[in-house]
């Protein structure tokens, strides 16, 4: 489940279809509150960050995609089996007269070694495409059609979602594990002909080399590593480390701004600014960070428990200086259902509990 900016429409994602929820619809109007559907065909994944804003907050994507069962050599000199990847960008197009509308934009086949691809947002509007066992990234610029192949990523490593994030800032992406950032300006998209399939081998030889800083490495064993993106390039790159204090149980927080030189590409350096203690109430060190926000210089994060049965968001400064600025608590649980997902829209101060028989909404205050 996704709120789109705004705090007026909800995106929820099944098996085989797409379904836009309006929650402005009045129910005792006999108003529909599922606006547009979107049947696909047969099952799909919907990778994580698969609904996004671009083009300035005008559009809104939603990427699908389906990974054939059928590992196969591409050619008789590649070295190894690959797997192929569908990905399908429909595009949710908003009225303002409350009309919603989904439509297929465009395919792109990708054919990659690793069992399955990391997908990220980057920049405005563009996907990159991981491949783990290769060190490769494809950057997809759908709009356009163009593409840019970066080595961003570590070659053969057994990663995974929860320690590692890729980031964008201004024309550079960033690749962030426990052990180092790297980064890498895009300084050119090459066009992609149509029906066009993208294989990763093809890509390693001219994509564009990154380099690295390494981290603090008594930070290796944190829980929640978070990377905030600005919403405005006048914003900094929070980076957020959330560890357990193994003597007293309790969480803390390590912000950092990422610093860097676009004249200076290899001088990037994180700048530890504020160690803070979430101050959210006793059971705190059993909450995960599900999402983070900057907004009007400041950081919402969004606190869960495991269910999630409960949620908190709260507000600090993105600089440190200040620490907690307010903190709100969503009862999730009050009418014993389970909740399945979960979302929230820091811009418009509401987040979306999905139960089995109802959605409910919640004002941050």
């Amino acid at each position: 489940m996704h709120l789109v900016p705004g705090g007026r429409y909800v995106v929820l994602l099944g098996r085989d279809e797409v379904s836009v929820v309006d929650l402005h619809a009045d129910p005792d109007e006999d108003e529909d509150p599922i606006v547009c559907k979107y049947e696909t065909e047969g099952p799909l994944n919907f990778p994580e960050g698969c609904v996004w804003v671009a083009e300035n907050g005008e559009k809104v994507y939603i990427l699908q995609e389906y990974t054939s069962p059928i590992i196969r050599k591409v050619r008789s000199r590649d070295r190894c089996r690959s797997t192929v990847s569908t990905y399908t960008l429909i595009e949710l197009s908003l009225g303002e007269d409350g009309e919603a509308s989904l439509g297929e934009k465009v395919t792109l086949p990708v054919v990659h070694w690793a069992e399955s691809l990391r997908v990220h947002p980057v920049l405005d509007g563009c996907i990159a495409f991981i491949d783990d066992d290769m060190g490769v990234t494809f950057v997809w610029n759908p709009a356009e059609m163009e593409y840019a192949a970066l080595r961003v990523g570590c070659e053969g490593s057994e990663t995974s979602e929860g320690v590692t994030k890729l980031f964008s800032k201004d024309s550079f992406i960033f690749f962030a594990n426990d052990e180092t950032i790297q980064g890498v300006e895009v300084p050119y998209f090459q066009e992609l002909e149509e029906d066009e399939s993208v294989i990763m081998a093809d890509l390693k030889s001219r994509a564009v080399p990154s380099y690295s800083v390494s981290l603090d490495a008594s930070l290796s064993s944190a829980e929640e590593r978070c990377i905030v993106n600005p919403a405005s390039p006048d914003l900094p790159v929070v980076y957020d480390v959330v560890v357990k204090d193994p003597e007293t149980d309790t969480l803390k927080v390590h912000r950092h701004i990422l610093e860097f030189d676009p004249e200076s590409p290899d001088d990037i350096e994180l700048k530890l600014v504020e160690v803070s203690k979430p101050t959210l109430e006793e059971g705190a060190s059993q909450l995960f960070v599900r999402r983070q926000m900057q907004l009007d210089g400041r950081v919402a994060t969004l606190w869960t428990d495991e269910m999630p049965e409960a949620a908190y968001v709260s507000l600090s400064h993105a600089l440190g200086a200040g620490g907690k600025v307010t903190k709100t608590k969503l009862r999730l649980d009050e009418e014993g259902d389970e909740v399945f997902e979960f979302g929230c829209c820091f811009a418009s101060g509401i987040a979306v509990g999905l139960k089995e028989s109802s959605i409910d909404v919640y004002e941050l205050v």
